[in-house]
C-alpha cells in the first residue's frame, strides 16, 4: 500500500512538473541574420542549455532587418508569456524595453550609457556592452599600416552608427588620414555603392553595422578584385572574407549574456541585472583573404598586434572560390 501511494505521488508530481505553466520561455530577438549573430546565439545556447529542463524553451526569432516585423516578434513573445527577453543590438534592445515593461530583459551587444541604464533598470534589465571605439581600430591602422592613407567607410542609416562616424571623421582629420564616406539606405545598396568606393581608397572599414555586415561577402569579393584591405570590427565578418578585425569574440558576447541569464534563473538579481562591458580585444584575421592582397602581410599584422597587447586569432575560414 505504501509503495502504491509513493508511486501515485510520483505520478502526480510528474504531471505537475511537466505542465506548460512551469516551463521557462526565453525569447531571443535577432535583428538581422549574419555570422556574428549566429555566433552570439551559439554562445548563448551552448552555455545556458545545461541549466534548463527538458520543458524549458529558447525561442530565437529573426526580424530580417524589418523594424515592423521586429516589433511584431516582440509583441507576440509578450503575448506568448515569454519569461526572459534577450534582444541583440542597441536598436533591438531599445525597442524591446519600450514594449516589455515588467519582465526581465538582458540586452546583448547594446550601447546603453550608464545614465540611460539607471533610468531603464528597475532591477530587471541587464546589459552586455561589447562596443569599442572606432578610434582604436583607426589608431591601429594609422600606426601600423603605412600604405593606407585614404580610408573608405560605408554605413547604414542607423542612429547607433552616427556617433561612430563623427568619431572616425574627427580622428582622420587630426591624424592626416583621408576618409571617404558612403551612406546606404538598404542592404542592396551596399554592393552597388562599394563598387565605386573601392577604386577610390586604400582600404574599406566596416563598423558593427548590421545592414553592411550582412553584405560582407559581396564586399570581400570587391576587395579581392581590387586587392584592397577590408577591415571590420567583428570576427563574423572576417570568417566571411574580411581581411582582419579588431573586436571581441562574438561567441563570448553570447556566453556573457548566458551567464547573466543563468544568474537570473537562480534568483541572483544582482549578478543578472547589471552592466557588463567586455574588454578583451583581439585581432581576428582570415589567412586565405590576407594572401589575396599585398598591402599588409599576416606576419606584419601579427607583429603589430603584439605591440598593442591584443590576442591574435586566425579564423581560418576559406571563402568559396578562393584558391
Amino acid at each position: 500500500m505504501f509503495k502504491f501511494k509513493r508511486l501515485f505521488i510520483y505520478f502526480i508530481l510528474s504531471i505537475v512538473m511537466s505542465m506548460p505553466g512551469n516551463a521557462i520561455k526565453i525569447g531571443v530577438i535577432v535583428p538581422m541574420q549574419h555570422t556574428a549573430m549566429e555566433e552570439i546565439v551559439a554562445g548563448l545556447e551552448e552555455t545556458v542549455k545545461p541549466h534548463l529542463s527538458q520543458t524549458d524553451e529558447i525561442i530565437v526569432k529573426n526580424a530580417n532587418g524589418d523594424q515592423i516585423l521586429q516589433q511584431q516578434i516582440i509583441q507576440q513573445m509578450l503575448k506568448s508569456d515569454v519569461d526572459y527577453f534577450l534582444p541583440i543590438g542597441t536598436s533591438t534592445s531599445l525597442m524591446t524595453l519600450s514594449i516589455v515593461k515588467s519582465k526581465p530583459v538582458i540586452c546583448i551587444a547594446a550601447m546603453i550609457t550608464q545614465e540611460d541604464y539607471k533610468k531603464l533598470n528597475g532591477g530587471r534589465v541587464g546589459v552586455i556592452n561589447d562596443e569599442i571605439e572606432v578610434s582604436h581600430l583607426l589608431r591601429f591602422i594609422k600606426d601600423h599600416i603605412t600604405g593606407v592613407k585614404r580610408l573608405g567607410l560605408i554605413y547604414s542609416n542607423s542612429e547607433k552608427i552616427f556617433p561612430e562616424i563623427k568619431q572616425a571623421q574627427d580622428f582622420c582629420q587630426k591624424n592626416g588620414l583621408s576618409l571617404v564616406l558612403r551612406k546606404v539606405d538598404s542592404i542592396s545598396e551596399v554592393y552597388q555603392f562599394s563598387q565605386r568606393l573601392f577604386p577610390e581608397v586604400d582600404a574599406v572599414v566596416v563598423l558593427k553595422d548590421h545592414a553592411v555586415v550582412s553584405a560582407i561577402a559581396g564586399l570581400a569579393t570587391l576587395a579581392k578584385k581590387h586587392k584592397k584591405l577590408l577591415i571590420s570590427m567583428d570576427d563574423g565578418s572576417v570568417k566571411n572574407g574580411a581581411h582582419f578585425a579588431l573586436g571581441v569574440r562574438e561567441k563570448d558576447i553570447g556566453i556573457a549574456a548566458a551567464k547573466n541569464l543563468i544568474a537570473a534563473l537562480k534568483g541572483d538579481k544582482e549578478s543578472a541585472f547589471k552592466m557588463t562591458s567586455l574588454h578583451d580585444l583581439s585581432i581576428f584575421y582570415n589567412q586565405a583573404s590576407m594572401l589575396e592582397q599585398t598591402v599588409f602581410s599576416s606576419d606584419q599584422l601579427k607583429e603589430a598586434t603584439k605591440t598593442k597587447g591584443y590576442s591574435f586569432d586566425c579564423v581560418n575560414k576559406k571563402r568559396e572560390g578562393s584558391s
